[in-house]
């Protein structure tokens, strides 16, 4: 692993796991759907995080009716905050960017992400890519290419910061540099060569504009 990143002009965020610990809030849902449609409750936590809703649901239930399955879903997890909350040192990472691009790129609806960052006390950005905004979510690249484009960054010059492989695997088909953190997964299982635990293992050079990773 390396332990500078370098080369950086734009940070792109991924929410749930990333910015927001939000697992046990997801888990609970879920885990509530996977018993209102009769689906063993571990086969579906297996498939559904770091993808949109609506993927999952076409994927694991495609006989049921999606805009309600996809409506109860958020219903139910715009309910739920339990242990909703910022990784730790998020703050304090984001503050030290004091005005270099970066932007949030979520497989979430609108509504929902802005719930959960206002939960977890986290400025909305001026680019927050959700999945409203988007026909193919992650892992396919068009919500980090489009968020790219409104920074108006080039896709080779932005970091993409994520937690699960679908969200890597987007940043990866977007031609984009990759950071994983180990909050869903363990970075053994992450496709990203870089990986970090929290953003206290982070610090940020805006004038060399490279990203230096503390290894314990």
């Amino acid at each position: 692993m390396k332990n500078v990143i370098v080369g950086i002009d734009a940070f792109l965020f991924d929410m749930d796991g990333t910015l927001v610990t939000s697992i046990a809030a997801v888990d609970k849902v879920w885990t509530a759907w996977a018993q209102r449609v009769g689906l063993p409750p571990e086969n579906v936590l297996a498939v559904i995080h770091g993808r949109p809703a609506r993927s999952s649901i076409k994927e694991l239930a495609p006989h049921l009716d999606l805009e309600v399955e996809e409506a109860w879903v958020l219903e139910q997890e715009l309910k739920e905050s339990e242990g909703v909350e910022a990784i730790e040192g998020v703050h304090e990472f984001l503050n030290s960017l004091n005005g270099f691009p970066w932007a949030i790129v979520t497989s979430a609806d609108t509504e929902l992400a802005i719930h959960r960052l206002k939960f977890a006390g986290i400025s909305i950005p001026k680019i927050l890519v959700t999945i409203n905004r988007v026909k193919q979510g992650k892992p396919h690249p068009e919500c980090f290419e489009l968020a790219a484009r409104e920074l108006g960054i080039v896709p080779q010059k932005c970091l993409v910061v994520e937690d699960t492989n679908a969200g890597l695997m987007a940043g990866k088909n977007a031609g984009m540099k990759l950071l994983g953190i180990s909050t869903t997964f363990p970075s053994s299982e992450l496709i990203s060569e870089e990986c970090f635990r929290d953003y206290h293992q982070l610090s940020f050079d805006q004038l060399k504009k490279e990203l230096k990773i503390k290894r314990d």
